[in-house]
């Protein structure tokens, strides 16, 4: 396990978010040498998709899709599955620190912006 938090800088959807943080794991343990990789999410919706369980319906996930597919050809194995947030205490915590540090910009802006 690999903890590591990143900022987005366009506003996006729940789902491009679960994609992108996908995406950049796999992307990490590509650069690192990993042949065999285990990634589990807390987006039921995400990872019954990449495991073809589900179709992608909107749009704007096909492109992540399609690069996570992609992305999971270069692993000589890849396992998705999913892991409810209440059992993931880990995954939470750094989202809630992540969070944390993006909020006070937020605050600020948002305050600049009514005044």
């Amino acid at each position: 396990m690999i903890p590591c938090a990143f900022s987005l800088t366009e506003m996006c959807s729940n789902n491009i978010t679960e994609f992108n943080a996908l995406l950049i794991e796999m992307q990490l343990a590509e650069e690192i040498g990993v042949k065999n990789l285990e990634a589990y999410g807390n987006s039921n919706l995400i990872v019954n998709q990449v495991r073809g369980e589900y179709e992608v319906r909107h749009e704007d996930l096909v492109p992540y899709h399609k690069a996570t597919i992609d992305m999971a050809e270069k692993f000589k194995n890849f396992y998705i599955d999913h892991v409810p947030r209440q059992q993931n205490a880990h995954a939470d915590a750094l989202s809630s620190l992540a969070v944390s540090f993006v909020l006070p910009a937020v605050a600020t802006e948002s305050a600049y912006l009514q005044s």
